[in-house]
């Protein structure tokens, strides 16, 4: 997906693909270098259950409000602290479940974590072996650098989120958040 202030047919070149959908004829680089933001949003079939379900429970006078769900249900976190995840998007492989047992959610940001970590960057390097110990007080936690502590702070002293690289690169070359970004795009050996 592209956001342009002006129509996109104004800026890039278009066309409509065989299956009826309108994309830009410029790569994703060349997007980023008109000022343009790029948004990669994945779909789900999970969203379309979802609002089937809902749809299905309305015709039976059940009505719920997904904005009123509690994210933080004690309920909820111990079927999740046990594994259970069967048929839950993103949660449901052995891997994520055995990962949910070892983590032992407590919090909605724990849930992010273990999206960020159960990916083979951070289960080949070590990251999350680390993460775990240090969440557990199994590992001191090091920042390296003082000026590291409020960035690392809420992930044990483990850099877990593209965010979290874009501010190390901010604090430390002195760039804007905008700037500290470019790096990771390019593909940049920097890191």
């Amino acid at each position: 997906m592209i956001i342009s202030d002006r129509p996109l047919s104004e800026v890039v070149p278009l066309e409509i693909t065989n299956q009826g959908e309108i994309v830009s004829q410029y790569e994703k680089e060349s997007i980023k270098d008109l000022g343009l933001l790029k948004m990669d949003i994945l779909g789900s079939r999970s969203l379309t259950v979802i609002k089937k379900t809902l749809e299905m429970l309305k015709k039976n006078n059940i009505n719920i409000n997904l904005s009123k769900i509690p994210l933080d249900d004690k309920a909820t976190f111990s079927v999740l602290q046990k594994g259970k995840t069967l048929g839950v998007f993103q949660l449901e492989s052995s891997g994520m479940s055995s990962l949910l047992r070892r983590l032992s959610p407590s919090y909605l940001v724990d849930l992010i974590a273990a999206l960020s970590l159960y990916r083979p960057g951070p289960l080949d390097s070590g990251m999350t072996e680390h993460y775990l110990k240090r969440k557990r007080g199994e590992e001191e936690i090091d920042c390296l650098h003082p000026k590291l502590k409020p960035i690392l702070k809420d992930t044990y002293g483990v850099i877990l989120y593209q965010e979290q690289v874009m501010q190390v690169v901010s604090v430390f070359a002195g760039l804007s958040l905008g700037e500290a970004d470019l790096p990771l795009y390019s593909g940049s050996p920097a890191f």
